[in-house]
């Protein structure tokens, strides 16, 4: 399951930003900008009637070649 969420943001993020290059937990060894990266934050599970809930976290970091204001 949590593949295929991952694999479903990253369709997302992919056809809405079709410039950027987008990783998934990778190292950044390629200086590549704009890049957004990809990770898995956490998963919990908790009881939920007769059954269980889960809760998937990503973060999503954006990267560019913007060094800041002077």
């Amino acid at each position: 399951m949590i593949k295929k969420i991952k694999a479903k943001l990253f369709e997302v993020l992919s056809n809405k930003y079709p410039n950027f290059q987008i990783i998934d937990n990778m190292s950044m060894a390629e200086d590549i900008f704009p890049c957004i990266q990809i990770r898995l934050s956490g998963v919990s599970r908790d009881k939920y009637d007769k059954t269980f809930k889960y809760t998937v976290r990503y973060q999503i970091h954006i990267f560019s070649e913007y060094d800041g204001e002077e």
